[in-house]
């Protein structure tokens, strides 16, 4: 892969005064010392990723965002010589917006969601923007599409529905919202890791709607989680 884009850069200057074909043994140590400092790079920036996860699973969002900055400078230097690390930083810039989100840097958030989804349209990364324009409260109409086709591309998991169902709520599409939000409980199981956040949506919505009975059993039931 490295071969290439050397030559392919190499031709790029005056290959038009040409004449004789190009010499590959000559090439070779430009070639190694390319590929020592590409591997030095790769090496630095995955470090920076693997403590940047390491911190963000540790909750400490802080030193999450400062790793996955330093790694996505290397990147990006990376992506003159690699151009298919778009998938890999758009993970990381991900990652890097949801520990802004865990930290309160909502708009912060909202860029790297932003970018993320840029570089790589997958289930995931429209489930993110989604979730980061209902914190945001903006453009709500973009949100409930991008978290209608995450659940569409993977309709198994409880978190898009979630997302898909918090979007709903957040419009004031109650009867929509309180439908999705059981779907991702039902989902989630007995261990759901978003349970406080699916009550709370539940019993604003029983609430909105003048169904003072549910609202009163969600409520009932966030606190004694609360206990």
């Amino acid at each position: 892969m490295i071969l290439p884009l050397i030559i392919a850069g190499m031709i790029g200057f005056g290959s038009q005064d040409l004449t004789e074909p190009i010499d590959l043994n000559n090439l070779k140590p430009i070639i190694k010392q390319e590929e020592t400092k590409l591997d030095s790079m790769v090496r630095v920036m995955s470090e920076d990723l693997r403590k940047g996860d390491q911190a963000l699973n540790q909750g400490d969002e802080e030193k999450a965002i400062q790793f996955y900055q330093s790694g996505l400078e290397t990147m990006n230097e990376l992506e003159y010589r690699a151009p298919t690390l778009a998938t890999l930083e758009s993970e990381v810039r991900g990652n890097l917006g949801l520990a802004y989100q865990r930290s309160g840097m909502l708009n912060e958030m909202l860029t790297q969601y932003v970018f993320a989804f840029e570089l790589d349209e997958n289930h995931e990364s429209m489930n993110n923007l989604a979730y980061g324009l209902f914190l945001t409260g903006i453009e709500l109409q973009t949100a409930e599409k991008l978290a209608d086709a995450a659940v569409q591309r993977q309709p198994g998991n409880p978190n898009y529905w979630g997302t898909l169902g918090a979007v709903y709520w957040r419009q004031e599409k109650f009867e929509q919202a309180i439908s999705t939000i059981n779907h991702a409980r039902k989902l989630s199981g007995e261990q759901d890791p978003n349970a406080k956040a699916h009550l709370r949506i539940l019993h604003n919505c029983y609430r909105a709607l003048g169904d003072t009975t549910n609202a009163e059993q969600y409520q009932l039931q966030l606190q004694e989680m609360d206990k």
